[in-house]
């Protein structure tokens, strides 16, 4: 059935002739295909499917907002396809060359494009979008259509370029970052301990984690771009991302701060978050300067006794490790209803009286393979008492360390 105008076309669209008699379904369709935006490019299958895996942990999984859920797809003249996902906290925008037939772009479901594009065989994509922004997707003798979105419903993507910055190698901040996202806090009522707090001054970048029972801290010398001092709290989820995002090589990430982001550049990607605006607690004043009792340990055999040790502990009860330091020896003993455990080795001790502490074995597993992770076969734990928290420190430099608070026995 045609709906008729109650009011003359040319008022509202002075375009038009005033002749011109239509109906209400026809006037929309003409504005619907003049706002189209057509896109058609080829690319090899496993370059785009590089390409887009990236972008997918900023898609958000469900929201009332459609285009949350979609990847912009926007193919330029120059050749190149820009990849972008962006679930309003992060986005990350990878792009590569393609052929491009026709410049423009599409939002299409993430989840469904990549799971498209990595069924299909190897070989040439082709992606087509037509004016009804129907994008197909075909490979050889294989085809599938997506309904697409106007990527004028994309929400607007934040300034990408900060007045401050500095380099790290990828494979550098990568171990940085795994060394000290372990004692992130998952959920805390003080946002600043759900991230890591970078501190950037005097050629020296510092990574801290809190989760209110462990601290974690990592240092390494950098070289500043712009020479200022530079803090700020990045969310752990970023972190996780960021470090699944990294390869183990040397080659450059750019880190950029504006007032509200952090944006890492490297490759051919940007992957930019919002930060934590919040203050981080002063964990300085949580680290003692003298202790009572000094034990160098060896970092593997330190390791393997938690990691035996654990094997009789249940999870639910989360029954402690009760360790002994002693001028006879480092002693690891737990008992619980699955049985129980009694580990010794040799240490060097310092101090005048033996002491017993319990710990959280995750805990301290945790610290050991952070310390591991820079290659050092020796670590010094520094105590004062059963009820204060013990340092785990490199033996000779201080590119680490860990704090990690006791459990009643």
């Amino acid at each position: 059935m045609n709906i008729s105008l109650d009011f003359p076309l040319f008022l509202t669209f002075p375009e038009f002739p005033q002749s011109l008699t239509t109906t209400a379904t026809s006037i929309i369709f003409l504005i619907y295909t003049e706002r189209m935006t057509r896109m058609f490019i080829r690319a090899d299958k496993s370059v785009l499917q590089e390409a887009i895996t990236p972008t997918l942990c900023a898609v958000a999984g469900k929201s009332t907002t459609a285009a949350l859920e979609c990847l912009m797809l926007h193919a330029t003249e120059e050749g190149i396809l820009e990849i972008t996902g962006y679930d309003l906290n992060k986005g990350v925008k990878t792009r590569l060359p393609v052929l491009v037939l026709e410049a423009g772009g599409v939002l299409v479901n993430g989840s469904q494009l990549n799971a498209f594009i990595r069924s299909l065989p190897d070989g040439e994509v082709s992606i087509a979008t037509d004016e009804r922004l129907v994008t197909t997707i075909s490979c050889k003798k294989s085809k599938f259509e997506l309904h697409g979105i106007s990527v004028d419903s994309f929400p607007t993507l934040p300034e990408l370029n900060g007045e401050k910055r500095f380099e790290l190698e990828q494979g550098l901040l990568k171990k940085m970052c795994q060394q000290v996202i372990f004692s992130v806090a998952q959920i805390s009522t003080k946002p600043h301990l759900t991230g890591v707090l970078f501190e950037i001054k005097e050629n020296n970048c510092r990574l801290v984690s809190c989760d209110g029972y462990r601290l974690s801290i990592r240092n390494e010398a950098i070289s500043l771009m712009t020479g200022e001092e530079m803090s700020f709290i990045v969310p752990g989820k970023t972190i996780g991302e960021l470090i699944k995002l990294l390869d183990e090589s040397e080659e450059k990430v750019n880190v950029e701060l504006t007032r509200k982001y952090i944006i890492f550049s490297f490759k051919e990607m940007i992957f930019f978050s919002r930060l934590i605006e919040d203050t981080y607690t002063v964990y300085q004043k949580s680290i003692p300067s003298e202790y009572r009792i000094q034990a160098k340990v060896e970092l593997s055999e330190a390791m393997s006794s938690v990691e035996r040790a654990s094997l009789v502990i249940d999870e639910k009860t989360k029954s402690p490790l009760k360790c002994t330091l002693s001028h006879d020896g480092y002693m690891i003993n737990c008992v619980t209803a699955n049985g129980r455990v009694d580990e010794e080795f040799s240490i060097e001790f310092q101090g005048d009286d033996a002491i017993e502490i319990g710990f959280n074995y995750r805990f301290l597993l945790d610290a050991f393979r952070g310390a591991g992770m820079s290659g050092d076969n020796e670590v010094m734990l520094q105590l004062n008492s059963p009820t204060l928290p013990m340092i785990i420190r490199p033996v000779d430099h201080d590119e680490y360390l860990y704090l990690v608070l006791p459990i009643r026995l």
